[in-house]
């Protein structure tokens, strides 16, 4: 198992790769087939934004936003909503501030540990939270779902295997519903493995604050 880093630690990941500056338009399985992780994520936040999509959100918050590139893609819908994302790594907000120029988007640096949203943002009744590649890196999952107020979607994603940087991993589907089902009545769930040659997997699910 691996261990929670610093923002530092993230700040030097989004300042040195240069995947982070992309569009994730440009992962496509059809434009880009060899690279297959790229493509893979890009099928992730896919599925997600049409969960999301799908509730008519009036407001859309993204826990752990990174460098913005499921807000691009979110942009892409024209639909009336606005959206705010937070990270805690300021080069990664700064990545994606440049990525999308849409006045419905706004990016804050924030450590979610114990920074309280609800204070911040007014939170519609229809407001759908997201968190991709975020909750296996915290300890503080739970408390940070424990923040959206009961009745909201929040879409999410979570890994079958182990990382330097993963404090937790799951087995099977099973393992996620045990974890998050006290606070979650979850809808949907699409498991999505990365390749033939390689069996890591994504959970991500949909489900209803409880």
């Amino acid at each position: 198992m691996g261990r929670e880093e610093d923002s530092n630690y993230y700040d030097k990941i989004y300042d040195t790769a240069q995947i982070y500056s992309e569009h994730p338009d440009t992962w496509k399985i059809e434009k880009n087939p060899i690279v297959p992780t790229t493509s893979f994520y890009y099928a992730l936040w896919n599925f997600s934004r049409e969960n999301v999509i799908e509730k008519k959100p009036e407001f859309i918050v993204d826990l752990g936003c990174g460098s913005g590139q499921f807000a691009a893609m979110l942009a892409e819908i024209q639909d009336n909503f606005t959206y705010r994302g937070y990270d805690f790594s300021s080069v990664a907000i700064d990545k994606a501030t440049h990525l999308v120029n849409d006045p419905r988007f706004s990016f804050t640096t924030a450590d979610l540990r114990s920074y309280n949203f609800l204070k911040k943002d007014y939170i519609p009744s229809n407001t759908v939270f997201t968190a991709h590649e975020f909750l296996e890196h915290v300890h503080f999952d739970l408390e940070v779902i424990e923040k959206i107020p009961l009745g909201c979607y929040f879409s999410f994603s979570v890994p079958s295997f182990d990382y330097s940087n993963h404090v937790r991993h799951f087995v099977n589907y099973g393992q996620v519903f045990d974890r998050y089902s006290p606070l979650l009545d979850i809808q949907r769930n699409l498991v999505i493995t990365k390749s033939d040659h390689d069996n890591k997997k994504w959970f991500v699910c949909m489900g209803k604050r409880i």
